[in-house]
Parts: C-alpha cells; structure tokens; sequence
C-alpha cells in the first residue's frame, strides 16, 4: 500500500500561533488562573493537553464567561471575539490575551469598512460557529446564510451588498451562492476570504486522480475545516473517513486499498497524522 501526505498538513500558521501562545502564557503566569474563552482550537486532543497543564476551558456564553471570571488572563480563541467582549474583560483589569487568527482580524477590518461605507453585509457561513458568531456581533447589517437555500430566502433593498464568507468554508459551496446572488444583486461586491490553508487543503482533494482509492482526514469531528474536507472527498465519490486519531483506524476499511491519501484539518497536530501514518505502515509489516 502507498500512503501519500497531501500539503499542507498539520496546523495551519494561525492555529500553530494560537497553540504557542497558550503554551508561552502557562509558562508566564504560574501562579494566576488561566481560562480560554471557549476552545482555543477545534481539536479536543490539543484542548485536553491544555487543561491538564491547569487551563480552564470556558465553553458557557462568552459573556457570562467573562462574567464569572475576576481575576487572572482570559485568553480568546483563534475564532475571533465580539470586540466589546474583550474590551469588557480590559475593563475588568484581567489579562488579556486574543489569539484570533489573522485572516478573521483582516475579514473584521474589511467588513467594518464596508458597514462604514452604508453596506449590508452578507455573510456565509456557519450557524453558532464562533467565527460566524465573532462576525455577525459586529452589526445589525451582517445576514448569516448557511448554503443557496439560505440565500434564497434573503431579501435585502440595500442596493449596496458586499459578500463574504467564513475562513473554513467550503470552495464548492461558495462558488454556488456567488453565482445565485451576482444574478440577483449585479452589483454586489465579492469578498471571498478563505483563508489560504484551508484553499490548498481543499484543492488538495479535489485534485486528487483516480488512481487515489482511499482517503484518510485525521481531524476532529467539532472543525468546520475537517468537516469540509471530508464532505468534499465524499463528492470525489472516493471511500473517504474522518478520524480524531490512530484508535479510530479500522483494519477492515483498510484492506484491498492500494493507495492512500491522507490528510489533515489545519487545527490537527502533525503528531496524530504521523501516529495514524505510522500505525498503517506498522499493520503493513504484520500483513
């Protein structure tokens, strides 16, 4: 059997800064109390390392987290957060620290921009999602839709419409909505922020050839970005699974395959690839 990687794998760069700086805030402040203000990343392996090294992962809503906290560093997730939420815990003299990933910071900016300018903002993306959930507390003017359903049941009279879309969409779903709302609004404004990682990642798959008869996710089962793969390598009409982790790697799906792909979330740590690679590699040698 060949096993090939597909690139990039691993962390993307904004959840590998967001993992660090957890770690680099644990060592910094020993003797306070540490809380993440919901999971830092979607990846329940990386979050329960967390936790045992004395991390409290605050999962209730955001503000009542911060409600409840009254001294110590609240760390935010690499979501994004309602910007009023973490002026709150500013004013409240905790230490503050935002991990919020690059590209969501530079989808605020430009959203804001537009909102400034008299735009209604529509918005793809996922439902209680925290990034989507980060986005939309900006305005009243932001219209969340899930899929072309969705979109056909929005109206809007704003002839000023700016488009965007989550960071961990799916490419497939964005081209169908964009084609939907240029026919409907001519002049709205496109601004397809996914970020690039998760773009490589999903191209990776639907780039895959047909000699391609197997293909592995390693990825956590709560990441919008793992789920999108998997449902993308399911179009590929390729045998496909979604693992958190070697355990979950089942012989009998293996057997007959003669190559395999395997891939990865950009919130999944190289290590589980290689523990999943490496356990493969050893069934391998015991035939």
């Amino acid at each position: 059997m060949k096993i090939t990687r597909a690139y990039p794998i691993g962390f993307c760069k904004g959840v590998n800064l967001a993992v660090q700086k957890v770690y680099e805030v644990i060592e910094m402040y020993p003797h306070l109390p540490i809380y993440c203000i919901g999971q830092i990343v979607h990846n329940d392996i990386v979050n329960q390392d967390f936790v045992k090294k004395g991390v409290k992962i605050l999962t209730v809503n955001k503000e009542e987290a911060i409600d409840s906290i009254s001294q110590g560093v609240v760390i935010f997730s690499a979501h994004g957060t309602n910007p009023l939420l973490i002026q709150k815990a500013k004013e409240k003299n905790l230490i503050v620290i935002d991990t919020t990933c690059f590209y969501v910071k530079k989808e605020m900016q430009v959203i804001l921009k537009y909102i400034k300018e008299q735009y209604d903002i529509i918005y793809i993306g996922k439902k209680n999602h925290p990034e989507a959930q980060a986005i939309c507390s900006l305005s009243s003017h932001i219209y969340l839709i899930e899929n072309l359903q969705d979109a056909k049941q929005l109206h809007l009279e704003n002839k000023k419409i700016f488009l965007t879309n989550q960071t961990t969409i799916s490419i497939l779903d964005l081209k169908e909505i964009f084609e939907y709302f240029k026919k409907i609004y001519p002049s709205i404004i496109f601004g397809d922020e996914l970020c690039s990682s998760t773009r490589l990642r999903q191209e990776a798959i639907l780039s895959l050839n047909k000699n391609v008869d197997g293909i592995i996710i390693v990825g956590d089962k709560h990441s919008n970005n793992c789920t999108n793969l998997y449902l993308l390598a399911q179009k590929k009409k390729i045998p496909s699974i979604m693992i958190s982790n070697e355990k979950e790697l089942d012989k009998q799906w293996l057997k007959n395959k003669q190559y395999i792909a395997l891939f990865s979330g950009a919130s999944t740590p190289l290590s589980l690839v290689q523990a999943v690679e490496n356990t493969i590699l050893e069934w391998q040698k015991e035939g």
